[in-house]
């Protein structure tokens, strides 16, 4: 069994535990879910696995030459950003500044972390748009599919957060579990995304040894 697998199976578990407990309450057998089995606590659990694997994925791609610094640089921010409640933080003082109004029933602190989301964006996707060019053959297939991850990790991030802002601050009388489901499905979605960016990160780091070994040959080759 390989890691990835390993990891998705520790990322199930994970997300199977949290909806265990959550159905427990919604059926009024619990009162609350317990914090470190809380999928949407960024201290439980989940929430340090989560900042656990895109720091090794930051420090397997910092270990290697080449464009891949790039890509480190990306995961790096990614995972300061994560580990530090970065935007969260820059959401609040924005709502302090009565900067963003209400939109669509959000509050302004949500607004703000969609606009401090999209700061980190811009110096994240430039990143890897600089390791893409730089890159060539398998590496900047590799760097591409790690693109992809991180796209993938920003539409649930910032997408389903505002989604699961606007239920959080409407009347959901009606239908209470929408908002719970809206959370568990981004926290445990971004969960295995980031399995996913562990493992595409390990073979950018193997491409660009390949890479190396391959110009070092060439090099001796030329002598």
């Amino acid at each position: 069994m390989t890691t990835l697998y390993r990891s998705l199976i520790a990322d199930g578990v994970l997300i199977g535990t949290h909806v265990f407990f959550a159905a427990a309450v919604l059926a009024g057998y619990r009162t609350g879910i317990p914090s470190m089995a809380d999928l949407t606590d960024e201290a439980s659990f989940a929430g340090l696995w989560m900042i656990l694997k895109l720091g090794l994925a930051s420090f397997v791609l910092w270990r290697t030459k080449g464009p891949a610094r790039w890509v480190a640089l990306a995961i790096s921010l990614l995972f300061l950003d994560d580990a530090l409640e970065i935007h969260e933080a820059i959401g609040d003082i924005v709502a302090g500044l009565n900067v963003f109004p209400q939109f669509a029933g959000v509050e302004a602190d949500d607004v703000g972390e969609l606009f401090a989301a999209v700061c980190i964006a811009i110096p994240v996707f430039g990143s890897l748009w600089f390791a893409f060019r730089r890159a060539s053959g398998e590496l900047r297939k590799a760097i591409f599919q790690f693109t992809c991850f991180v796209i993938a990790l920003g539409a649930v991030g910032v997408g389903l957060d505002f989604l699961h802002a606007v239920f959080e601050n409407a009347s959901n009388t009606a239908h209470p579990f929408i908002e719970p489901a809206l959370a568990t499905l981004e926290d445990g979605l971004e969960l295995i995304i980031a399995t996913f960016l562990l493992f595409e990160a390990t073979k950018i780091r193997s491409e660009s040894l390949t890479d190396l070994n391959m110009l070092g040959d060439e090099q001796r080759l030329t002598q």
